[in-house]
């Protein structure tokens, strides 16, 4: 992939016809058939940037890395028409069981006295 750095527009490839006017360093000058003129730098995409990174940073997994534990790929529906048809052939559900009935026990009430509280520490 090759980056202008005069306009930022990029391309996949040199475009054919395009002449070489100069180059100097990493960096290309070409005239176009158009008859613009482009300052061509070759770039690499920030996926292959980042990975280049990664192995500069750190040679054993990290937890939280995602190049060394990338996300799951998402897989792809898979339609299951024999439980389809099962669900549209049902016609009633069954009734669901009753919920049970809750009892709720309010707690002994405690004294507030500094001795109950001392006792209470005490066996607990």
């Amino acid at each position: 992939m090759y980056r202008c750095n005069i306009c930022s527009a990029t391309w996949g490839t040199i475009p054919d016809g395009a002449v070489e006017i100069l180059s100097r360093n990493q960096s290309y000058v070409y005239r176009f058939v158009d008859g613009t003129v482009h300052d061509l730098r070759r770039v690499t995409p920030k996926r292959q940037q980042s990975q280049a990174m990664h192995t500069r940073w750190h040679k054993t997994p990290r937890v939280g890395c995602e190049f060394c534990f990338p996300p799951p790929e998402p897989e792809s529906p898979v339609v299951q028409t024999e439980l389809l048809q099962e669900a549209v052939q049902v016609e009633a559900l069954p009734e669901p069981p009753p919920e049970p009935v809750v009892v709720v026990v309010a707690p002994e009430p405690r004294p507030n006295t500094s001795m109950a509280a001392a006792f209470h520490r005490l066996f607990k």
